[in-house]
């Protein structure tokens, strides 16, 4: 489970820092941003460190990452409500966006304003032979401007949720968040926990082949269409659909005022499901409908509780209605997500700090834990 040939894999404790080159996990020490290493079998490890130490003598699960060739080891937090009994719903996650439709992206973070990068040459000064394998990023330090004279190490999965932007002579003129990366990440920390929990999930397909092979849907539409065309494969197992996102107001450049501008996390529910029911007839038509009114009203449930576990440090906007297919089409309960402004740069600094993505993952989990707990209200 835990081989990989040419592999990376960044080691975190429980708090989530990384191992510093040449540390053991006993002995880490101080606030560490990341490091990262390679051991024979394929295993990441910090240098320094015996190949045999396993992620799960450390206690931890492995995560296929976002960057090629990366592991990553996410620590299992329990939620604040855990269930006791059987889980009852099959939870369908979705992170919104792919690489060929990859969203919103972030304004120029601009090198020496909001970022500085610190390019090495080697990762290890006692490391002579090139790497067996192509990373995805430099290797080099990339720090964040917080405020004043505060910076802080990008770890090296957040560097990964970055686009470089570079000038005709090839020099760094700074970076963009991209959407896809973010989102991603953060269902991969949903995810992690919940295994942990022992709860039924399942992320979507998204492939255009998968689409093609199976339903003949337009090139054009297969990001949309296969999210929840794979969703309602699941229809008996008691679905319920979460489509993670983040938000955007629209106008390409940072907004001036970041405290009062668009900033924070809301949640979408549908305005209506559309299941064609006007189609149908006698006893089918009928039942269509009800399922639509029923879904619509648990829709309507799950934003109310997604949005009251969002973290306490994000601003916490409201719920309201969308048009959106994954929200109509779904024949199930079904909310998008919206954490964080790309155009704010509050909200960017936050999206690159892992522990806050930890956060908007865990509210997540929390509000799953209600509903497993304590199911839908019957609507009236």
């Amino acid at each position: 489970m835990y081989k990989r040939d040419k592999g990376v894999l960044i080691l975190r404790n429980s708090d989530g820092l990384g191992l510093e080159h040449g540390q053991s996990h006993m002995n880490r020490i101080g606030n560490i941003s990341y490091e990262f290493g390679y051991s024979e079998d394929g295993i990441g490890l910090g240098y320094g460190q015996s190949p045999k130490t396993k992620a799960k003598k450390i206690g931890h699960g492995v995560k296929a990452g976002l960057c090629k060739n990366l592991y990553t080891v996410i620590s299992k937090k329990k939620a604040v409500n855990p269930i006791k009994s059987k889980p009852t719903f099959l939870w369908i996650l979705d992170h919104g966006h792919r690489e060929a439709t990859p969203g919103k992206c972030s304004p120029l973070l601009e090198e020496g304003k909001h970022i500085k990068t610190l390019t090495s040459e080697r990762i290890d000064p006692l490391q002579t032979e090139p790497l067996p394998f192509q990373l995805p990023f430099p290797i080099c330090t990339i720090k964040l401007l917080l405020d004043g004279d505060r910076w802080l190490n990008l770890t090296y999965e957040s560097k990964c949720l970055l686009e470089q932007v570079v000038d005709d002579k090839k020099v760094v003129k700074g970076y963009k968040l991209l959407e896809y990366k973010v989102t991603k990440d953060i269902v991969d920390r949903i995810i992690s926990r919940l295994s942990s929990e022992s709860y039924h999930y399942h992320e979507v397909r998204d492939s255009e082949e998968y689409l093609k092979a199976h339903y003949n849907e337009k090139e054009e539409n297969a990001d949309i269409n296969s999210r929840w065309i794979d969703a309602n494969l699941y229809t008996k197992q008691q679905p319920i659909f979460i489509s993670v996102h983040t938000n955007a107001s629209g106008n390409g450049e940072w907004c001036k005022n970041p405290k009062t501008s668009g900033t924070g996390i809301e949640i979408l529910y549908p305005s209506k499901k559309d299941f064609s029911c006007k189609k149908l007839k006698g006893s089918a038509k009928t039942n269509c409908e009800r399922e639509e009114k029923e879904f619509y009203a648990q829709s309507f449930q799950l934003a109310k509780i997604f949005l009251n576990h969002a973290p306490n440090n994000w601003k916490k906007r409201e719920i309201r209605t969308g048009s959106e297919a994954v929200l109509r089409l779904s024949r199930m309960p079904a909310i998008i997500t919206e954490n964080g402004f790309h155009d704010n740069i509050e909200d960017c600094k936050k999206l690159l700090d892992y522990k806050e993505r930890d956060k908007i993952a865990q509210g997540h989990v929390n509000a799953m834990a209600e509903i497993e707990k304590n199911g839908f209200k019957k609507s009236s």
